[in-house]
């Protein structure tokens, strides 16, 4: 993933402390990529503390435990704003055990910032579904309407549905939120697995497009 041109600004520092800052970074260029033509790109704010539990946003999405999208909520400093929120003691927190531990998880940098793109990814696509002013052809992907869409390559949709035992079926709103981003995430994966292609010319997929 070093050669791709949306991760070349990420550190090649391997301490925990510059994580959350790389997934600020990735989460950023991905945002740019898909909002920046609709002149409404956001900028992720980076606090180093957890996520606080007791404090519930206007409305908000959290990956737990990285990530939080927030509109119309107060952070410390700020007016209400819509942002992403990068909560950094818990990045540097999950670096520091996997690193310690590499030779047992066999998860090192590389591994982490994977992980880490994929958190991006999956935030920036629940912001993508509330906008469908802007991307009007994005909905919710289930294995049903990825398997009749002909805009996904054929082989690509064989390939998911041989994975298919791995997705959660979805029961309530929740869950198919859940099937979404699985759905999203796999076909970015085969994709950039299979035919070598870069992050940024999988973007289109966080679009139904």
């Amino acid at each position: 993933m070093s050669d791709d041109p949306l991760l070349e600004n990420l550190t090649n520092t391997f301490t925990p402390d510059v994580y959350p800052k790389d997934l600020a970074v990735i989460i950023q260029e991905i945002d740019r990529v898909i909002f920046e033509p609709h002149q409404c790109a956001l900028a992720p704010l980076v606090f180093d503390e957890y996520f606080p539990q007791h404090h519930i946003p206007i409305y908000h999405f959290h990956l737990p435990p990285y990530i939080t999208y927030s509109k119309g909520c107060h952070f410390p400093g700020t007016a209400p704003i819509e942002t992403y929120v990068v909560w950094g003691k818990e990045i540097k927190k999950k670096a520091k055990e996997l690193l310690e531990r590499s030779h047992v998880s066999g998860i090192g940098d590389a591994g982490f910032k994977e992980i880490l793109t994929r958190y991006a990814l999956a935030i920036v696509r629940h912001r993508v579904l509330l906008y469908p002013e802007l991307f009007p052809g994005a909905r919710m992907r289930t294995l049903a309407n990825v398997y009749n869409d002909p805009i996904i390559n054929i082989d690509y949709r064989k390939k998911l549905f041989q994975r298919k035992e791995r997705i959660p079926i979805n029961k309530n709103e929740e869950s198919a939120a859940t099937t979404d981003i699985h759905i999203i995430l796999d076909l970015v994966g085969i994709a950039m697995r299979d035919e070598r292609q870069t992050l940024y010319e999988t973007l289109h997929f966080l679009t139904n497009t």
